[in-house]
Formats: C-alpha cells, structure tokens, sequence
C-alpha cells in the first residue's frame, strides 16, 4: 500500500519546506524529494531505501519512520551516509525514526 499526504508550505525562503508525507510497505525504495520527504516505511520483510545524488539535492532533508517489523537500509555511495562515521548504508530499526539531512558531503543522519 502506498498513500500520498501533502501539506502545504508554511511560507519563508527555502524551497524545502513543503512535507509530502509517502507511507509504503515496499522494500526497494528511491527517496525522491519530488515524491516525498517523509518516508513512513511499514515493511514486514527487509527493505532498502536508496539515498538520491548528493550534488542533486544539496541543503534537503528527508524523515524516515520504521513503523514496520522489518530493518530499513538506507543505501548510498560509498561514505556517503555519516552517523558517527562515514559509511555507504544505515539500518533503521523498527521503531525508530530519523531526520537526514544532505550538508553537500554527507547525509546526516539526525
């Protein structure tokens, strides 16, 4: 299942601030800004969710929510996600729920 959630922006400056909210069951998963930046995952088996190009998306931010039984993988280049260290994925648990944010290196895991 998957259900699409627009609220409108709250005004200002930044071009990111519009939330579109994607839930999804799917295990194989390309976070798109255009589509979405909050990700509400419900996987019930393994499931991965690619990070977009870092030089494309510079200053956005995407949340995702384990909401699911199942691990989610964020999945990027090599070093590309940074939580303590630089690494090319991150497992998000079920439960759990982090803000990533593209600081034009990394995606900062929050």
């Amino acid at each position: 299942m998957t259900e699409y959630v627009k609220y409108p922006s709250s005004g200002g400056a930044s071009a990111n601030t519009e939330v579109r909210t994607l839930v999804t069951s799917g295990t194989t998963i390309t976070l798109d800004f255009d589509t979405a930046n909050v990700y509400s995952g419900e996987p019930s088996s393994s499931a991965t969710y690619t990070m977009p190009v870092l030089a494309d998306t510079i200053n956005h931010w995407f949340y995702v929510k384990n909401k699911g039984s199942a691990n989610i993988t964020l999945s990027a280049g090599a070093g590309e996600i940074y939580y303590n260290i630089a690494d090319a994925s991150f497992v998000i648990y079920p439960g759990e729920g982090y803000k990533i944010i593209n600081d034009g290196s990394h995606w900062v895991v929050i």
